[in-house]
């Protein structure tokens, strides 16, 4: 193997790598107070799908881990 193969191959590694780093952040803050439909002040969600009782105080599961309507509220 030669050097450039093994620079292309580290390269590939490290891509890889950082892809799944940020894909692992991004689950990890999925949780209500990074969503956008988060009101922080109220401790509410505005989302009507999500809490049909619009704004409503999701439960705490669901504030922790997030829903599957979730949207970060910073940029990707």
């Amino acid at each position: 193997m030669t050097n450039e193969e093994r620079l292309t191959l580290m390269k590939e590694l490290a891509d890889h790598i950082t892809t799944q780093v940020i894909t692992g952040l991004k689950e990890a803050t999925r949780c209500c107070p990074h969503c956008v439909f988060w009101q922080t002040k109220e401790e509410t969600c505005r989302n009507t799908i999500n809490c049909p009782q619009s704004p409503a105080r999701p439960p705490a599961d669901v504030i922790a881990f997030g829903c599957k309507l979730f949207i970060p509220d910073m940029p990707s």
